[in-house]
């Protein structure tokens, strides 16, 4: 009887370790289509704010930390050319970068992943 016992704990100990691994990789994985995804609409927003001639850059960094409170602060991340006055009919390029990190121990050893979205639109 006592044998069982050990040899049931021995299982379960196994299948947990498993399971428990499986269940982190996929919650990961969860959060990296996150952040990816509000990364591409962080650059979005951004582009969309900048495309009027009289927005400020404050104000275009404004809209994408609006969409990305989740993430912390990407405006500090924005690159925004051309800066800081725009011409109606002039191309603005938005590029917001994120740098994401595991919070499964044995998937933080690749390194922070990073994101970067680009947007270009015309000035208006």
């Amino acid at each position: 009887m006592k044998r069982q016992r050990a040899q049931a704990l021995v299982e379960f100990a196994v299948i947990s370790t498993l399971f428990f691994l499986l269940f982190f990789v996929v919650l990961d994985g969860g959060r990296a289509i996150y952040a990816w995804s509000a990364v591409a609409e962080a650059a979005r927003e951004g582009a969309h704010a900048a495309e009027l001639t009289q927005s400020t850059d404050a104000q275009i960094k404004s809209a994408i930390t609006a969409h990305t409170s989740l993430l912390g602060d990407l405006a500090s991340t924005t690159t925004i050319t051309p800066t800081p006055t725009r011409i109606a009919g002039q191309t603005v390029t938005i590029t917001v970068t994120y740098q994401y990190r595991t919070l499964t121990p044995l998937l933080s050893q690749f390194g922070p992943i990073t994101f970067t979205s680009t947007t270009v639109v015309v000035a208006e």
